[in-house]
C-alpha cells in the first residue's frame, strides 16, 4: 500500500513497509517515519510493487501526475462559485467541480496540493476545506505585500549597506539609497539607540548587518548608519535618546515674538529698583541673565541683599505655546556642540534677561541682614530691576583678588555668601570645591578645559542661589502653598569610611562623598535635602533654563499677590515629576556626552602611563580618578595595599568613547597617603 502524507510541507507518496500498533511505518531519506492514521491524506493499493523496480517508478508517476493536475485547479473560480453555498467543503467536491468528471484519488490530491500551496481562497485542513471570506482574502492580500516589501528590503537594505561600507572605506560617493530606505534607517536607529550594548537585534536585522559587514549589535547598527551618511563619526546618541523636539515650532516661535514686544510689565504693580546698581556675574559668553544682585545700606545700619530673578512666569503664561513647548523640553539642553534652550531665544536673550542697561521685570528675593551679616527678615516681591554692571566669573575673581570698582561690594556679598555655606556645613550640608571638565567644539575640532569649579565668585553665586531657592521653599511651607520639595539622601555615613591622608585629601574626600550622596527626589512634603544640609529647599533661580522652577515661581506670584496657590498640590506635583524626569535625563545625557569627548581625546594615548588618585574602596573596587580630565573609573585588580588617597601609576589600556568604557592596568603604587 502506498500512503499520502505531508512532511516538512512537502506532499510525499510512501510504501508502507510495516503496520504495527495502528502506526505506518515508511522509508524516508533513509529513515524510518511512524505515521499515526490521521496524518493519511490518501491511500493507493498496489499488485506486486517490488517487481522489476515497479515500486519506485509508480511513487515517481503518481506524484508528477498529482502535481501536474494540481496545477490546472482554478482556486479563484472555485472560491467564486462556492460564494453563499457554506464554509466548509469537502475534497472530492472540489475535485468533481474542477475536472468536471467524478473525482480519483489523483484529482483529490491535486486540490489538495494547490489548496495547501495557494493558502488564499481557502484554508487548508487534512479533512476538509474552508473557504475564506472576502475580508480574510483581503487581509491575507496585504500580509503577502507586506512580506514582499520586507524581503525586497532586506535584499535591497543588504546590497546599500555592504555598497555604502565599502564606499566610505575607499573615500567614494555613497551609492543611491533603494526604495523603502527610510523604513530601513528607522529599524537601524532604533537598535542603533539601544542603551544595552549587548542587546540583540531581530534576526533578519542581525543577518542584514553580518551580511553587509557589520556586527550585529548597536555598535553595528551605529557604523552602518554612518557608512550611509545618515550619522556623523561623532552623533550625539545621547541627545537623541532624549527624544525631544530640538527645533521650536514655528507657532512657538511667532507666539515668543509677540510677547518679546510686550511692556506690560511697566505697568503693573512692581517695585521699582530700577535707581539700585544691579549686578550679574556669569560664565564667560553668557547671553542669557537670569539673575543680578543688589546690596544697599539700610537706614539704622545693615544692608539689604537683593537676589533678582528674571520674571519668566510674567511673560510665558500657562497652557500657551511657548509654555507647552517649555513643558515638553523640561529644561534647557547644554552640549558641546551648542545650546538647545528650554525657551526661544527672542525672550531668553532679549526682553527675558536681566541685560545691561536695560529695565526687565525680576522676582526679587530682598532681605534685610544686620551689620553681623545675619538675616532679620526677608520678602518676595515683583520688581523691575537696572543692570549697571555685568562680570564674568574670572572678572570678578580677579576684583576680589586684585581691586577694582566694584572690590568692596563683591566682597560684601562674598563675605555674606560665606556666612550662609558655614551654616549649612554647620547643619550637615557638603560643599564639593572639585574642578570640573569642560568640552567645547572649536574650528580645530573638541577644546577640553579644566576649570576650577568653586572660585571665590562661583561660590558667592552658587551659595546665594542655595539660599534663594531655599527661602522659596521655606515661603512656600509656611503659608500653606503647595510646593514641589527637593531632598537627597545619603546611602550610608562617610565616617570612618573615608580615611585619606596626605597632600590629596581634600580632592579624595569631596570625589568619594559625591558618590557616597544617595537619591534625590522631590516630594510634596518638605524631606531633608542632605548635600547642601537643608529642611525646605526646591528650585526657584533658573525660570528661564528650568521648567521645574518655573512652576514655584507661579505659586510665589500668586502669593506676593495675595491670592490663592496657582496649582493645588495634585496638578503641580504631577507637573513637577515630569519636568523632573526630563530634568534627569537632560542631566545625564549632557554628563555623557563630556564624557564621550573627554574619552575621544584619551584614545589617542592607549598603552601609555598616566597617574591615577584612589579616593574610595568598596571590597576589590577601587576608584580612580585622572585629576588631568577628572574622569572616572573603576578597577578591581588592584593590591590589597592600595587605599584611598594612594596615587598608582597605570597604563590606558581601553578608552572607548561610544561604549563610555575606561580601562587601565596597574602598574605600581607610587605615593602612599
Amino acid at each position: 500500500m502506498i500512503v499520502e502524507f505531508l512532511e516538512g510541507g512537502e506532499f510525499l507518496l510512501r510504501f508502507v513497509i510495516s503496520d504495527k500498533s495502528g502506526r505506518l511505518e515508511v522509508m524516508v531519506d533513509g529513515k524510518t517515519l511512524r505515521l499515526v492514521p490521521q496524518r493519511v491524506l490518501n491511500t493507493l493499493e498496489i499488485d506486486n510493487p517490488h517487481e522489476n523496480g515497479k515500486l519506485e517508478a509508480i511513487i515517481k508517476e503518481k506524484s508528477e501526475l498529482r502535481e501536474s493536475f494540481s496545477r490546472e485547479v482554478d482556486l479563484l473560480s472555485l472560491w467564486e462559485l462556492l460564494e453563499g453555498e457554506g464554509e466548509i467543503f469537502p475534497y472530492e467536491l472540489l475535485a468533481e467541480l474542477s475536472f468536471d468528471k467524478s473525482a480519483d484519488s489523483d484529482k483529490i490530491s491535486a486540490v489538495m496540493r494547490a489548496v495547501h500551496r495557494d493558502g488564499l481562497y481557502f484554508k487548508f485542513s487534512p479533512e476538509a476545506v474552508k473557504r475564506n471570506s472576502a475580508l480574510e482574502v483581503l487581509k491575507i492580500n496585504e500580509e503577502r505585500a507586506r512580506e514582499k516589501e520586507h524581503k525586497e528590503l532586506i535584499l535591497n537594505g543588504t546590497i546599500w549597506l555592504s555598497e555604502s561600507r565599502i564606499k566610505a572605506s575607499e573615500g567614494g560617493a555613497l551609492p543611491k539609497a533603494p526604495p523603502n530606505s527610510t523604513m530601513l534607517i528607522d529599524i537601524l536607529k532604533e537598535l542603533a539607540l539601544a542603551q544595552d550594548e549587548g542587546q540583540m537585534p531581530e534576526k533578519f536585522l542581525a543577518n542584514m548587518l553580518s551580511t553587509a559587514g557589520f556586527s550585529p549589535d548597536p555598535s553595528g547598527a551605529f557604523n552602518a548608519l554612518v557608512a550611509v551618511g545618515e550619522f556623523t563619526a561623532h552623533e550625539n546618541l545621547d541627545l537623541l535618546r532624549l527624544g525631544l523636539d530640538l527645533n521650536f515650532p514655528l507657532g512657538v516661535l511667532e507666539a515668543a515674538a509677540e510677547l518679546s514686544k510686550s511692556t506690560a510689565y511697566l505697568s503693573e504693580d512692581r517695585l521699582d529698583l530700577t535707581g539700585i546698581s544691579a549686578l550679574t556675574i556669569d560664565a564667560e559668553g553668557a547671553s542669557e541673565y537670569d539673575d543680578a544682585l543688589t546690596l544697599e545700606p539700610l537706614k539704622g545700619g545693615g544692608f539689604e541683599l537683593g537676589i533678582h530673578i528674571s520674571d519668566a512666569a510674567h511673560l510665558v503664561k500657562p497652557s500657551s505655546p511657548v509654555d507647552h513647548f517649555a513643558a515638553e523640553r523640561g529644561a534647557s539642553i547644554y552640549m558641546p556642540e551648542g545650546r538647545y534652550s528650554m525657551l526661544p531665544p527672542v525672550l531668553n536673550d532679549t526682553v527675558l534677561s536681566l541685560s545691561l542697561d536695560s529695565v526687565r521685570p525680576a522676582f526679587s528675593l530682598l532681605i534685610s541682614l544686620s551689620e553681623a551679616l545675619e538675616l532679620l527678615e526677608y520678602r518676595f516681591v515683583p520688581t523691575l530691576v537696572k543692570v549697571t554692571k555685568q562680570l564674568s566669573f574670572n572678572e570678578a575673581d580677579r576684583i576680589l583678588k586684585e581691586g577694582g570698582a566694584d572690590k568692596e561690594k563683591l566682597l560684601k556679598l562674598s563675605q555674606i555668601s560665606s556666612g550662609f555655606l558655614k551654616r549649612r556645613l554647620a547643619g550637615g550640608g557638603f560643599s564639593f570645591n572639585l574642578p570640573a571638565t569642560q568640552v567645547s567644539i572649536g574650528p580645530e575640532g573638541p577644546q577640553i578645559v579644566l576649570n576650577v569649579r568653586d572660585t571665590p565668585a562661583t561660590m558667592l553665586v552658587g551659595e546665594l542661589m542655595i539660599l534663594a531657592n531655599h527661602l522659596a521653599a521655606y515661603t512656600l511651607w509656611s503659608n500653606n502653598f503647595p510646593c514641589p520639595y527637593r531632598y537627597q539622601q545619603l546611602m550610608k555615613s562617610p565616617q570612618g569610611a573615608i580615611s585619606p591622608k596626605g597632600p590629596k585629601e581634600k580632592l579624595c574626600r569631596d570625589l568619594t562623598l559625591r558618590r557616597r550622596l544617595g537619591r534625590s527626589g522631590i516630594s510634596a512634603e518638605p524631606s531633608r535635602h542632605r548635600g547642601l544640609g537643608q529642611n525646605y529647599y526646591t528650585y526657584f533661580t533658573s525660570p528661564m533654563r528650568r521648567y521645574f522652577d518655573l512652576l514655584v515661581h507661579r505659586q510665589l506670584r500668586a502669593l506676593s499677590k495675595g491670592s490663592g496657590p496657582f496649582y493645588d498640590e495634585k496638578t503641580l506635583m504631577g507637573k513637577a515629576i515630569h519636568a523632573e524626569e526630563l530634568l534627569r535625563a537632560i542631566h545625564k545625557a549632557q554628563n555623557n556626552r563630556q564624557r564621550y569627548f573627554v574619552l575621544l581625546e584619551l584614545q589617542k594615548y592607549e598603552g601609555q602611563l598616566f597617574t591615577l588618585l584612589a579616593f574610595d574602596r568598596q571590597g576589590k573596587k577601587v576608584r580612580l580618578c585622572l585629576e588631568e580630565y577628572m574622569v572616572e573609573t573603576e578597577n578591581t585588580d588592584l593590591p590589597h595595599e592600595v587605599m584611598p588617597g594612594d596615587e598608582v601609576l597605570g597604563r590606558l589600556l581601553v578608552s572607548d568613547p561610544r561604549k563610555r568604557i575606561l580601562k587601565f592596568e596597574f602598574v605600581e603604587l607610587l605615593k602612599r597617603a
